[in-house]
């Protein structure tokens, strides 16, 4: 988790189960980093900066949607 402590790290968004968030709201706290929490859904979704994004966008709308279904 050395990234959440990593001055370049603005804020923390994590989708995972309700355990492991305390652990990484804990560290978001101690290193006064923002934090979104989506606890127990969800998958997260990651696009980095050399990212086509314009595909990524349709790829993770599919995605998403065909876990809908």
């Amino acid at each position: 988790m050395d990234i959440i402590a990593d001055k370049r790290c603005q804020a923390v968004k994590f989708t995972g189960s309700t355990q492991a968030g305390v652990k990484v709201a804990e560290l978001c706290g101690r290193h006064m980093k923002k934090g979104h929490f989506e606890l127990g859904g969800n998958d997260p979704f990651l696009v980095l900066k050399d990212a086509d994004i314009k595909k990524a966008a349709e790829i993770g709308y599919k995605s998403r949607m065909g876990a809908n279904a």
